[in-house]
């Protein structure tokens, strides 16, 4: 079972009588659960569907230091989810290289004022278009992956 999972965004608030339509125009409100949210999200589908969980896609949209907490926090809990017993069989950062927000489509600002700093690789203007440059949370996954972080 694939659970997406974003902490500044996954967790959505519901009031009695207050209607939000979500979206870009009417956002619904949420609140950041962190790794706490993340442990009880892979609990509930484990135990919802009797099936293994895999985080299918998590990130944090911010700066490489924010993004280093991110990951190693949430590799941790579902490190720790592991040894409680939780199948939990796999684990991706999305997305590989950061993007433009979908807002950019209508628009009037520079496509720059859209970029969503949330990847493995940044996206860097250049005279001749688009640069993908590796960063450091590249690195730290591939470290995690490469020792099966187990």
């Amino acid at each position: 079972m694939g659970v997406n999972y974003y902490p500044r965004h996954s967790t959505e608030l519901f009031e009695s009588g207050i209607h939000h339509s979500g979206g870009f125009a009417d956002p619904r409100p949420t609140r950041d659960d962190g790794v706490e949210g993340l442990a009880e999200m892979l609990r509930t589908y484990a135990t919802r569907y009797g099936a293994p969980v895999m985080l299918a896609e998590t990130c944090v949209t911010d700066d490489v230091a924010t993004r280093l907490r991110w990951l190693d926090a949430s590799v941790a809990t579902v490190q720790g989810l592991r040894a409680d017993g939780l199948d939990v069989v796999g684990y991706t950062w999305w997305p590989l290289f950061d993007m433009y927000e979908w807002t950019y489509r209508h628009s009037d600002e520079p496509r720059s004022a859209h970029l969503l700093t949330m990847g493995l690789h940044d996206l860097v203007e250049t005279e001749t278009g688009l640069a993908r440059r590796r960063n450091p949370v590249a690195d730290r996954f591939a470290e995690y992956a490469s020792r099966g972080a187990r």
